[in-house]
């Protein structure tokens, strides 16, 4: 087991839809996606301690397979918890190079509700 490994989470991607409400007008539902595997650590920096005491929310830094279809603003649930994160950087940015072993991109989240 690696140490990777000891981190990974089960975590599904989270979708809006709009469907038609039940008294016309529209309604938006949250659909379950792609499940994929989090490897995530909390963001300790100076920084970020300063923005959490100011009321910021909590930020995390998430590896991910480079297959996975995730992009800046959407939404995850990490299954284990129950919580719902938002991606606030764009995992494209961050990338192994193509001669790593490890086939990985790395993003920003924060743990956030999901939007009405």
């Amino acid at each position: 087991m690696s140490l990777l490994d000891e981190y990974a989470r089960t975590c599904t991607i989270l979708t809006q839809e709009r469907v038609a409400g039940p008294e016309g007008g529209w309604t938006t539902e949250w659909v379950e996606g792609e499940t994929f595997i989090n490897h995530s650590a909390r963001s300790s920096s100076a920084e970020v301690d300063r923005a959490e005491k100011l009321g910021e929310k909590a930020q995390f830094t998430i590896l991910i397979d480079q297959a996975v279809p995730i992009a800046y603003g959407d939404y995850y649930r990490d299954e284990q918890t129950g919580e719902t994160y938002r991606v606030t950087s764009d995992p494209e940015d961050l990338q192994t190079p193509p001669s790593s072993t490890l086939c990985l991109k790395a993003c920003f989240v924060e743990r956030r509700d999901l939007p009405e």
